[in-house]
């Protein structure tokens, strides 16, 4: 793993890390008081990293990968109650370099609460997707990740 050789049977511990942190604008084509649907663009930045140690011989190795990636998408809510609104979310971004292929995805559900016209807060599941293959008949691997989970969030708008 990266530049150690761990022997044969030797006992690792493991870990695998993901931060994912998105930014975006997002422009509204329909906007009232029952149903918005509109159209997302941005950017998304995650860290992979990876650690694999053997206490028992003291060998430790760590990678750590950053990826910055633009971003598309589309979102739509509708109204269900006074100042409450059920939305979701959905952001993609497909790749293909240098002897890679992938994708990487977002889809989130949620319902939020408005504060007046530009705050909200509300709480929802995300799922996070990524995949990347490699076309080299060296490399012949896959790379998959996927995390989902609840969240809480705070909306502003403008």
């Amino acid at each position: 793993f990266g530049d150690e050789t761990f022997t044969d049977g030797t006992d690792v511990e493991i870990y695998l890390g993901t931060e994912t942190t998105r930014l975006a604008y997002s422009y509204s084509l329909m906007r009232d008081e029952q149903k918005e649907l509109g159209v997302t663009a941005g950017i998304s930045y995650s860290r992979f990293e990876s650690r694999i140690q053997a206490p028992a011989t003291q060998q430790i190795e760590r990678q750590i990968v950053d990826a910055l990636v633009p971003t598309v998408g589309a979102f739509g809510a509708v109204g269900v109650g006074n100042n409450w609104r059920l939305a979701a979310d959905i952001n993609v971004f497909s790749l293909e370099f240098d002897g890679y292929e992938g994708y990487m995805g977002y889809i989130n559900i949620g319902l939020d609460r408005r504060f007046g016209e530009n705050l909200g807060a509300g709480f929802g599941y995300s799922f996070y997707g990524t995949r990347l293959k490699s076309k080299n008949d060296a490399l012949r691997g896959t790379f998959r990740q996927r995390h989902h989970g609840p969240e809480l969030f705070l909306t502003m708008s403008f």
